[in-house]
This record gives C-alpha cells, sequence and structure tokens, in this order.
C-alpha cells in the first residue's frame, strides 16, 4: 500500500469531505472561514506535502513550504468547482493539486530544452542528423505528454504510477538526451528508480514493458494524425463463475 493511500486513510476523511461541501453550500463568511480553518485546512496541507514529497517534485520550489502554500492557495480557488456527484472529494483535489504541481513544475525545468544545440539545428544538413533531431523532439514531447496525462494513464495508488514519474524525473534531470537514446545505462536507472520509489525490480520491469507499449501505440497514432494520443485499453472483466 502506498504512502499515499495510508495518509488518505488519517487525514483526508468522510467529515473533510462534507466539510468541503456545506462549505460550498454555505453563504456566510464566518461559517464558512470556521469550516475551512477546523475541517478541510490540514487535509489540503497534508495531500500536498504527500503529493510533494511522494512523487519527487524537487524543481516545483525553492522550499516544500513555499510549494505547499502555492498549491493549497490553488485548491482553496478550486473549492467551488467540487461536485460530490462526480466523485470523492480526495480524488478531485489530488487531481487539481497535482496538476497544478506539474505545471509548476515544468516553469522551472528548462534540461529539456538544451538537448539540441541552436546553432547545430540551423546547420542540419545530413539525414543521419536530421532523424537523430526528429527522434529527440518526439521523445521530449512523449516525456511532456506522459507527465501531463500520468493520473489518467496509472491509478495513483499503483506502483506503475510511483515508477513511471520517478522515470520522467530522471530523464529531466539528464543535461543531454541524445546519450540516454542511444547509449544508457539500464541498470544505473533501475537502481535510481528502485531507491526514489522503495518498489520491487519485478514491478519496474513490468513498468517499463507497460511503457514501452504505450510509446509504440502513441508513435504509431503520431505517424497516422500528427498528434501525440494514447487510448487507454478497457479493461477486461473478469470471468464469473
Amino acid at each position: 500500500m502506498s504512502k499515499t493511500r495510508e495518509s488518505n486513510k488519517y487525514y483526508f476523511t468522510k467529515q473533510t469531505e462534507e466539510a468541503i461541501i456545506q462549505y460550498n453550500k454555505s453563504t456566510d463568511f464566518y461559517e464558512k472561514n470556521l469550516l475551512y480553518n477546523n475541517y478541510i485546512k490540514s487535509a489540503f496541507f497534508t495531500l500536498t506535502e504527500v503529493l510533494i514529497n511522494d512523487y519527487n517534485f524537487y524543481h516545483v520550489d525553492d522550499t516544500v513550504e513555499s510549494a505547499q502554500n502555492k498549491t493549497i492557495i490553488h485548491l482553496m480557488e478550486k473549492l467551488k468547482n467540487y461536485n460530490p456527484q462526480k466523485g470523492k472529494a480526495f480524488s478531485f483535489f489530488t487531481k487539481v493539486a497535482y496538476n497544478f504541481l506539474i505545471g509548476e513544475n515544468q516553469r522551472n525545468y528548462n534540461e529539456m530544452k538544451k538537448f539540441i544545440d541552436i546553432d547545430t539545428r540551423n546547420d542540419l544538413h545530413d539525414n543521419e542528423e536530421n532523424d537523430l533531431e526528429e527522434r529527440i523532439q518526439f521523445f521530449e514531447d512523449f516525456i511532456l505528454y506522459l507527465e501531463e496525462n500520468l493520473l489518467d494513464i496509472f491509478s495513483i495508488h499503483k506502483p506503475e504510477f510511483k515508477i513511471t514519474s520517478a522515470l520522467i524525473e530522471i530523464i529531466k534531470r539528464r543535461e543531454h538526451l541524445e546519450p540516454f537514446l542511444n547509449n544508457y545505462n539500464k541498470k544505473a536507472i533501475y537502481l535510481m528508480i528502485k531507491e526514489m520509489t522503495n518498489v520491487q525490480s519485478i514491478q519496474i520491469t513490468r513498468t517499463v514493458a507497460k511503457l514501452k507499449n504505450i510509446f509504440k501505440q502513441v508513435q504509431e497514432n503520431y505517424l497516422t494524425t500528427g498528434r501525440i494520443i494514447y487510448i487507454k485499453p478497457p479493461r477486461k472483466k473478469r470471468c464469473k463463475y
């Protein structure tokens, strides 16, 4: 069981959800203030802390405290958008916070822009070099797409989510992408993922296999449509005997 799921049991309770519903119904400023301070504030604080620490938003801000404050303010702004008929409050606000942190992370992240030197790019005439540029550009776009849609591809409570988050972070930290594509050390990457996620090696192997299939499908769709699209396969129904 992941840390996020364990924490959910203790800090984002049914009482928290009921307080959010009542907060949105209320028109009394004093009542809304009491509901937020007594039932919602601490849940938002822990939720942002768990996301930042568990999913390695290293570049999101100078300090965890600053990142949390920004994210909590964003969650407060989105309180009015919660609709209990569309799902649990925990799932809604987890997705809101995660997407906000992704956006903040990308703002502070420039490593992916260093993959191809601008002067070299302008002088490319050789077919092999052009092919490499296209490969790098597509891979960069794929990683960004994967990061932005991770919550829709994998459940936040599954090992695949943590493993893929760690892999994205490792790729983003690299100064250049070309060595990673052509001569990467598979064992070293596995060890880094294991240190960052504390999952078993077999889970990493299975997740990487799934990511390869996703990459292949996205690449095929890109060649056909010119867009990066991933169609998640329908869940298989279990046979009842």
